[in-house]
């Protein structure tokens, strides 16, 4: 019985083990200047104009699915993109933190990522994104209008103008996790390495 949990032990050792044999501060991931969070959290700077950032959302999907019962994610919207409609730039993080408050992020976040890559159309203004959520979303419209009217969403709003600027955020997607360790894009070749290397900053503090 004692060989037994012994050897269930080094099994659940060895994964965390070869994780920190594999992935290198300076290689996969750079240490800020920052205290790390209380809790564990990943967050992605991300813009819907991004091409990159809509590849990468089947990533997103894996690396929210598999996250520890005391680990967040949070997403949070650059305003730098498109350069030349700095209203929708805006606008669109407050449209995401109003889908936050109506838990309907998930739908909300594909149906606009999919007008903008898939349909290949863009947003000349705030209006159109509101009927991308309502109709493609399926999101109700006086309480989208609520939500992205409210205090909260516009303070969620400033909040990730803020994070972008104390993170000197300059290029999307970029992912930090546990406010302290940002993930180097290019060091990763695999869906499942990424996730792996998310899972093993997660435990770092």
């Amino acid at each position: 019985m004692k060989k037994l949990t012994s050897l269930l032990f080094a099994l659940v050792l060895f994964p965390l083990a070869a994780c920190a044999e594999q992935f290198k501060e300076g290689t996969h991931y750079t240490v800020l200047a920052k205290a790390a969070t209380a809790q564990p959290e990943v967050k992605e700077f991300f813009s819907f104009y991004c091409p990159h950032c809509y590849s990468f959302e089947p990533i997103v999907a894996k690396i929210k699915q598999d996250l520890p019962a005391d680990a967040s994610f949070k997403k949070s919207h650059v305003d730098f993109m498109p350069r030349n409609n700095k209203p929708v730039a805006q606008g669109l993080g407050k449209s995401l933190a109003a889908l936050e408050l109506l838990k309907a992020e998930d739908a909300g976040v594909a149906a606009i990522f999919n007008h903008l890559h898939k349909d290949k159309k863009r947003f000349a203004s705030m209006a159109e994104v509101r009927d991308v959520v309502v109709n493609k979303a399926g999101v109700e419209p006086t309480k989208y209008d609520s939500a992205y009217n409210s205090f909260m969403a516009a303070g969620r709003a400033n909040q990730m103008q803020t994070e972008q600027r104390s993170f000197n955020i300059r290029s999307v997607p970029t992912f930090i996790v546990n406010g302290k360790y940002q993930i180097e894009l290019g060091s990763v070749k695999s869906e499942e390495e990424y996730v792996a290397l998310v899972k093993f900053l997660l435990n770092k503090k």
